[in-house]
């Protein structure tokens, strides 16, 4: 269920099963934290490239906090469809439901 995200008290003894719940889990929310925190910089790098004025190197600085941001997030989606990708190659291979 929704809070027993590792299936506490069940009858599933398969150890990889649980493992790769746990992974699963654990992924989903390494990759959730990284993408905020990349959100959060991209705002603060738009919030700085529009307080820059006529500062070159301030909005400069700013551009390549944008720029950094955004690549951070595209490989945050990436890796995301990527261990979903392999997730599943993994479950056919092994024969799981």
């Amino acid at each position: 269920g929704v809070f027993n995200p590792f299936n506490i008290g069940s009858q599933n003894t398969d150890p990889t099963l649980t493992f790769s719940r746990i992974v699963g889990i654990v992924m989903g929310w390494v990759l959730a934290i990284v993408a905020i925190i990349a959100f959060v910089y991209l705002i603060i790098s738009g919030v700085n490239y529009i307080t820059a004025g006529g500062d070159a190197e301030k909005a400069t600085k700013a551009r390549t906090g944008i720029l950094n941001a955004i690549i951070g997030i595209v490989v945050v989606v990436l890796a995301y469809f990527i261990l979903r990708f392999a997730a599943n190659i993994g479950t056919n291979l092994g024969g799981g439901k």
